[in-house]
């Protein structure tokens, strides 16, 4: 094990560990595939090829009606259509399940108390998670549906398992690991980005936008000029991103915080850069709410008639070739991208979905939010077929409603002590001109011929560098936020401590 490639957290456990554990330490992991690498090891030890996860995911997406809610989108009759009592069942549906979890996460305790299993509790916490088939008249609807495949088990095989003190335990240890994915403020490692402090793992991912506009992009690849190439424009934002990064090196809230890597990126898309992310939420309410209402004067507003009534009812999205009368709403089911994270083990974040987690300067603890990052220029969400995707009509009733439930905005945005520095993010992402030190350090693995080329183009697109640097934000106004913004203070807005649980191999 190389010690030298563990994480700031991960350090941190292993450093407190005995001198006897760490030299027969083989290995020690918080990333995002070896909690569920630990869970299918233990499942497969119970129930042999029936934990067989990659053909139960393939079995699922052959099936004709996840092909039919999944498939890629060319025009808005490809749209799967919703009614707002169906929204609404989506909506219960999204409460019950995060009711399960509050069940088993109060019930996971007492399944072992002083070295006993209690097998009727282990039992229940199994069937809740999705490890154990329910027999009842009315079974259980399962957290997880992809873990086992339940066809071929009886009940007395349940039985054998429970009575069998070895696969018990496997059971027991299986159910625990995978609780912890729906602790609140669990360090998880991914790659690129870090160490993410999440939130709870809830049912699904979902995305909901306030229109048809024909296609759903990334920021960064909409509205391109005509004349610039679309990795062009990617380059610009690498640039920005390198201008936005050295920014929010001035704040020591970002500069000391230690329970968990800061993912700048995540920060710029939130205070507005245009970025090559897509905003994602775990909340369908939150989802619906940026379905139903829209940004205007500095507040949000639910949509009305004038902007719903036809087609072309706002112009800018009938230009796009879109429809003003319906929402979108997009969701994915979040136990099928723990499962491809588990088989699949990318290298790269590119095309995946992260949490954004706890960190400082987020707004957004209760927009349960993920980001979906994308280096593809041609990515559009419309043809991914992770993705369920439905249109809805919009009526004023139900987007006055969704408004209301989220307390006008509040509810996404509430008003807490975070400097809003969505001004100085807006000034970097509009500006043309581009201090020489961030050019030169984003330049430094190309050629001279290839600077000089870059510096061209950039020029002819109307960007400038500059070695006169003018900052976008005053020592004053950065001296102004660290006082008053300190790394005690970001702990006390999220009001949630890190859980550093690490897996340790033995040998």
């Amino acid at each position: 094990m190389d010690i030298n490639k563990l994480t700031f957290q991960e350090r941190y456990v292993y450093d407190g560990l005995s001198e006897g554990v760490k030299e027969s330490l083989l290995d020690f992991k918080t990333d995002n595939f070896a909690y569920l690498d630990m869970v299918r090891m233990y499942l497969n030890k119970i129930y042999g090829d029936k934990a067989n996860w990659k053909q139960l995911v393939a079995q699922q997406e052959s099936d004709y009606n996840y092909q039919r809610l999944h498939k890629p989108v060319c025009g808005i009759d490809d749209v799967n259509t919703i009614d707002n009592n169906k929204l609404l069942e989506l909506i219960n549906e999204d409460s019950a399940y995060l009711s399960i979890v509050d069940i088993v996460l109060k019930l996971m305790p007492q399944v072992e108390v002083d070295n006993k299993l209690y097998t009727s509790k282990l039992l229940l916490v199994g069937q809740l998670l999705g490890l154990v088939p329910s027999f009842a008249e009315v079974p259980i609807k399962p957290l997880n549906s992809f873990m086992i495949d339940f066809m071929s088990i009886t009940k007395e095989d349940i039985e054998s398992i429970l009575s069998n003190r070895e696969k018990s335990y496997y059971l027991y240890f299986a159910e625990k690991t995978l609780v912890q994915y729906y602790l609140d403020g669990l360090q998880v490692t991914y790659p690129i980005v870090g160490t993410v402090m999440k939130q709870p793992k809830a049912a699904y991912y979902y995305r909901g936008e306030n229109a048809f506009y024909g296609s759903s992009k990334p920021g960064l690849y909409r509205n391109i000029d005509k004349h610039m190439s679309k990795e062009f424009k990617k380059r610009i934002g690498l640039i920005k991103y390198d201008e936005c990064g050295a920014f929010f090196d001035n704040f020591t809230s970002i500069l000391n915080w230690g329970c968990s890597s800061v993912n700048h990126i995540a920060l710029m898309q939130h205070y507005g850069l245009t970025t090559s992310l897509i905003d994602i939420t775990s909340s369908i309410k939150v989802a619906l709410f940026f379905a139903c209402c829209y940004w205007r004067n500095n507040e949000w507003r639910p949509l009305t008639s004038k902007h719903i009534a036809r087609a072309d009812s706002r112009k800018h999205v009938f230009r796009l070739g879109g429809d003003s009368r319906y929402g979108m709403l997009y969701r994915y089911k979040i136990e099928l991208d723990d499962i491809h994270w588990a088989l699949d083990k990318p290298e790269d974040i590119d095309g995946e979905i992260i949490p954004v987690g706890y960190q400082p300067f987020m707004r957004c603890k209760s927009q349960y939010a993920y980001t979906l990052f994308n280096q593809n220029t041609d990515y559009d969400l419309y043809k991914d077929r992770r993705f369920e995707k439905y249109k809805f009509l919009l009526t004023e009733e139900f987007c006055e409603q969704i408004y209301e439930e989220m307390d006008k905005g509040k509810a996404i945005y509430p008003d807490t002590d975070v400097p809003d520095i969505t001004g100085y993010l807006k000034r970097i992402d509009s500006s043309k001109v581009i201090p020489k030190d961030i050019f030169d350090e984003w330049a430094k693995n190309y050629s001279k011929s290839e600077r000089a080329q870059i510096r061209n183009a950039l020029e002819r697109y109307g960007y400038k560098i500059s070695g006169r640097n003018i900052p976008v934000i005053t020592k004053k106004e950065i001296d102004s936020i660290n006082r008053s913004y300190t790394v005690q203070k970001v702990q006390e807005i999220i009001g949630v401590q890190p859980k550093i649980l690490p897996l340790m191999v033995i040998g």
